[in-house]
């Protein structure tokens, strides 16, 4: 800011020769030169004067109506004027702000009109005499504006002497000698009160003023004794002071401290800017504009002539005084041109080129300009060092600079950002070999391009404004960085943890993205991903964001492989953590790169408007998530459909649950077992089944948990266990056949035996002390005496329950029995005979779980041998077909279904049974011994049911081999129509085979070589208890029937009962 003596200093008229049309002859330190603007006076008016210059180009001055060489300001007209600079202009015509001095004004006020200031928001502070013996303070509000005077502590007298950029005014009460400040909103204040004058105010609030010949930097009190008696001509942001004192220029530092800045004499400083560079002028009769620039030991070089530096449009001209200076480094004052004064704008052109021999970036003498340049909007910076590699340390305080290019030399070039923030107006390059690291707050540029390294870090939030490519590595650690402009990464971009915000991101196809749990990516607006670094790639634990206002339209290309349902999240193919769409947004999924098909697989789908915002989503394209994860669970239960578009949403495994379920010890070891099967088979589903895995993933674990246990298969061991455990389909009619031809002795055609009681009808008349040719049983004893040929029918009904256990499905059963036989007496020794029997079984399973019906159809060889002592020996080979119909009802919420199969089997059996019969007072007692193996299989079927759940059963083999040891006790009783004979038997039998078996099942729909589990049967209770009675009768004509109940004592979870019906007909 200039404040020089308020003495205008005009050059002498005299014509420059030389001057400059290229940089040859520049000093070979110079990096920097001045293009140099000729500003025309006003009108026709014959001089202009520019005496500031804020940071965006404008500048102020006057321009006068006389000839400057004449000093008679009695009889000239000065006028304010403005010039706006612009880039390549060679002249700048003014614009007239208005009248300062009019002719016959007072000459000790006349001088005020020459200060005239500028700030950056564009106000500009003049004096302006409105009679010739009063002065007035005008404030222009900017250059469009009207002045208006300001009345400083309620004076017309007043002088503006400074503005800062806040608008707050420095000046004297002339009348009062009072400093007053005005504040933007227009209050006044006095700081130190009569005889005090103010001299500057800078952008930090301080304020230069001086009182009774002392001079003080408010709002310390203290004076500057230095300072006292001086010409106090500049003060800059920093705090720093110059002032000439006998001739020779100074400048006071902040610290208190003072640096002479000339070698020879008539040189003075006018102004001075942050980076401490002064311009003023030199000549006695201030004939040549000058420089000085700061150096690194702290002080200032030699003055340079800036005519040395420049380059004119047109010739003569000459840089006079140099008045003003703005942060820039841009130089006005006055020069000589043509026999004429006009102003000159003095713009520095080149490039400043750091060299690995400075100091830091805030130090002006790292740039080779030899001018003591820091970076700025006006010149391109290059750090460029060849040979040794480099750190360099970015502004203390904010910059803006035209260009910048780092790296690319042969050593490598670190800039550290972590204080001022950066502007680049246009072009910022960071090469191969070079980084920048950024934790500042703000970096702006036309556009980046980073083929080396860009490290973001640091806490808070850092902006970084203008288009971004990548394509070397973006690093971003623990910060949070705001990407205003668009993205294009073609390199690698790393997230370590971070939160990235994008406007709209690009990746190419040899780009890639990498963060982890805590990273997220915001994308405010299209994120376009064109990737084929699928191993590259890793975002799998981090976040993809798409933000904005409610009705923001979002484009994403996708870059997977539809992989489909697969077990677990798939690697190597550009998976997300989570993917949320903001509340209100719409997203369109599309086809990102030239990979055959596309998909988004991401961990979570947040959706805060719940299932509703899927109508937000357009897309061809499948999206797979973790049905795992409880936030997901609202996804799952069935296919989720977007509200345009053919693709589905879609959990990446159908896995319905894990080792909670299918280890859980509340589950039996069938249900376990079937658990994981059904876990493995939704990795790789087909049909319906993909409907049922989805159904079950959106069951609560309690849920699951009844779900697997109504779903296990466990009634298929029932499907053996009615032959048996509740010998349903035992052929027990050719034993009560041969029975009774044993009673018979071998002589005696008519005789009973139903179920083990036998008796002659000799044996039943001595027992009754009656006559065997008398009563209702012996009318045809001799009628029947010669026929070997024996005939029966036998019926029987067998109901039971078997109870739900850790290995079988309980159900309740019924089976009826009807078996025809017939027999020849070989001799009185030998029978030998031939049965069929049919059997049809029904069960019903407990909980409803489903049915199961057979249809058994046997023959049987069977026949006796009599010993003497009336021992015994029986035999029976039978072989059968069984035919299923077999229903598997299961069940969940939201679901009920059944499954369907008719599988088929045979049986196979050997019986020997021997025993002995004794008769006592009527009483016939029969002990005996019997020993039956029992084959079965049922062959490999598949259920049918179109539900997913039908399963394909593995053919099934058992076995079993009991012994029965027991003994029967019997009575007869006569009666009018035949005899009676009650009889009660006990046995006690055990079984040797009859193991656990394993039974291999398969989820039909489940991929080949998955969904495989088996069901185990458990073993058998091994000793148990026969108990059962019997009421028999022989009727008149060699009839007999009978009727037999029993049941079994000592089995778990097994009831059985048997109640048998016969009749015997002998021809």
């Amino acid at each position: 800011m200039n404040v020089k003596n308020l003495f205008l200093r005009l050059a002498p008229l005299e014509v420059v020769t030389g001057f400059m049309l290229a940089i040859t002859a520049l000093p070979s330190f110079a990096g920097v030169i001045y293009q140099v603007t000729d500003l025309l006076p006003w009108s026709e008016n014959p001089s202009a004067h520019a005496q500031s210059i804020n940071d965006l180009g404008q500048i102020v001055g006057f321009s006068d109506s006389i000839d400057p060489a004449n000093q008679n300001q009695s009889t000239n007209v000065r006028n304010a004027v403005i010039w706006n600079w612009q880039q390549g202009s060679s002249t700048i015509s003014p614009v007239n702000l208005g009248t300062l001095a009019s002719a016959n004004v007072s000459e000790d006020y006349y001088n005020f009109t020459s200060h005239i200031i500028i700030n950056n928001r564009g106000q500009i502070l003049g004096n302006r005499l409105d009679n010739p013996n009063q002065v007035q303070a005008i404030l222009w509000e900017n250059a469009l504006a009207t002045g208006t005077p300001l009345n400083g502590l309620g004076a017309v007298n007043n002088t503006g002497v400074g503005i800062n950029n806040a608008g707050q005014v420095i000046g004297t009460n002339q009348t009062t000698s009072e400093v007053f400040i005005m504040q933007q909103d227009g209050t006044v204040s006095n700081p130190l009160g009569f005889g005090s004058t103010g001299l500057a105010i800078n952008n930090a609030g301080q304020l230069l003023v001086k009182q009774d010949g002392k001079v003080y930097l408010l709002p310390d009190v203290d004076s500057i004794p230095v300072l006292s008696g001086k010409s106090i001509t500049a003060l800059n942001d920093l705090g720093e002071i110059a002032f000439i004192n006998d001739g020779d220029s100074f400048i006071l530092l902040a610290d208190g401290s003072s640096v002479r800045l000339n070698v020879a004499q008539n040189q003075e400083a006018y102004a001075l800017n942050n980076a401490g560079q002064v311009v003023g002028t030199q000549g006695s009769e201030g004939s040549i504009g000058i420089i000085w620039y700061r150096t690194t030991a702290g002080g200032w070089g030699d003055a340079v002539n800036l005519n040395d530096y420049a380059i004119f449009q047109s010739s003569p001209f000459n840089l006079n005084q140099a008045f003003g200076i703005n942060s820039l480094g841009q130089i006005v004052g006055e020069a000589s041109v043509n026999d004429e004064i006009h102003g000159f704008l003095a713009t520095p052109t080149g490039t400043l080129n750091w060299g690995s021999l400075y100091g830091s970036w805030d130090n002006p003498s790292n740039w080779d300009s030899g001018l003591g340049f820091t970076p700025n909007a006006l010149l391109p910076a290059i750090i460029q060092p060849t040979g040794n590699n480099i750190v360099v340390d970015g502004p203390a305080t904010d910059t803006v600079i035209k260009s910048l290019e780092l790296g690319g030399g042969t050593g490598t070039a670190t800039l550290d950002l972590n204080a001022g923030n950066l502007t680049v107006l246009n072009q910022l390059n960071v090469y191969n070999n070079g980084t920048l690291n950024f934790s500042a707050a703000y970096l702006e540029a036309n556009s980046i391009l980073n083929q080396g390294n860009l490290n973001i870090n640091n806490t808070g939030i850092h902006v970084i404004a203008g288009a971004v490519k990548n394509e070397g590595t973006v690093k971003v650690s623990d910060t949070t960085v705001q990407y205003t402009g668009d993205f294009t990464n073609n390199g690698a971009y790393i997230s370590d943890p971070s939160t990235n915000q994008f406007n709209n991101l690009s990746v190419g196809v040899t780009g890639y993205l990498v963060g982890g749990t805590g990273d997220q990516f915001i994308v405010n607006g299209d994120f376009n991903n064109a990737s084929t670094q699928n191993t590259l790639w890793n975002t799998a634990n981090a976040d993809l964001i798409f933000s904005g206002q409610a009705g923001t339209q979002h484009t994403m290309g996708l870059a997977s492989a539809d992989l489909g349902i697969t077990n677990a999240i798939p690697l190597d193919n550009f998976a997300w953590g989570s993917m949320t769409l903001s509340s209100g947004n719409f997203l369109r999924l599309v086809d990102g790169n030239t990979t055959p098909g596309a998909a988004l697989y991401a961990g979570r789908i947040i959706l805060p408007d719940g299932l509703s915002q899927l109508n937000s989503i357009n897309s061809n394209y499948d999206v797979y998530f973790d049905p795992t994860l409880l936030d997901n669970q609202y996804l799952l239960g069935s296919i989720r459909r977007f509200g345009a578009g053919s693709g589905q949403l879609l959990p990446w495994s159908l896995v319905p649950f894990g080792s909670d379920i299918t280890g859980d010890t509340g589950l039996t070891t069938n249900q376990q077992n079937f658990a994981a099967a059904l876990a493995e088979a939704c990795t790789a589903p087909t049909g319906n089944l993909v409907t049922r895995c989805l159904q079950l993933q959106g069951l609560s674990p309690s849920q699951q948990r009844l779900a697997v246990a109504s779903l296990t298969p466990d009634q298929v061991p029932g499907q053996m266990a009615g032959p048996i455990k509740f010998s349903a389909t035992r052929m027990d009619a050719p034993f009560s056949r041969l029975a009774s031809l044993r009673s018979g002795g071998g002589s005696v055609p008519l005789s009973i035996n139903f179920n083990g009681i036998h008796m002659s009808t000799d044996q039943l008349s001595r027992a009754l002390g009656i006559n065997t040719t008398g009563g209702a049983a012996g009318d045809d004893n001799e009628l029947f005496r010669d026929s070997p040929l024996g005939v029966f029918i036998q019926t029987r009904f067998n109901f039971g329950d078997l109870h739900n256990s850790s290995w079988d499905r309980g159900f309740n059963s019924q089976s009826y029995t009807a078996t025809v036989g017939a027999d020849y007496r070989i001799n009185d020794q030998l029978v030998t005979g031939l049965a069929f029997n049919y059997t049809s079984s029904s069960a019903q399973y407990d909980e409803s779980a489903g049915h199961m019906n057979s249809d058994t159809y046997m023959g049987a060889f069977y026949g006796s041998y009599f010993l003497p002592e009336n021992f015994y020996v029986d035999w029976m080979a039978n072989y059968g077909s069984n035919e299923y119909s077999f229903n598997r009802q299961y069940g969940y919420s939201g679901f009920n279904g059944q499954s369907n199969a008719n599988p088929t089997g045979h049986q196979y059996s050997f019986v020997l049974s021997s025993g002995k019969d004794l008769s006592w007072q009527g009483w016939t007692i029969g002990p005996y011994l019997r020993l039956e193996y029992l084959g079965m299989h049922i062959g490999e079927y598949q259920e049918q049911g179109g539900n997913g759940f039908d399963m394909t059963t593995g053919a099934q083999t058992n076995h079993s081999f009991i012994s029965n040891l027991g003994t029967q006790i019997s009575y007869p009783f006569s009666t009018a129509w035949g005899v009676i004979t009650p009889a009660v038997r006990v046995e006690w039998e055990h079984q040797y085979l009859n193991d656990n078996r394993s039974i291999n099942m398969r989820l039909s729909q489940a991929a080949q070589g998955l969904g495989n589990f088996i069901i185990q049967t458990g073993n058998p209770d091994r000793d148990y208890i026969n108990l059962g009675g019997s009421v028999s009768a022989t009727l008149p004509g060699g009839g007999a029937g009978f009727i037999r109940y029993e049941t079994r004592l000592g089995q778990s979870n097994i009831s059985d009962h048997i109640l048998e019906v016969g009749v015997r007909m002998s021809f």
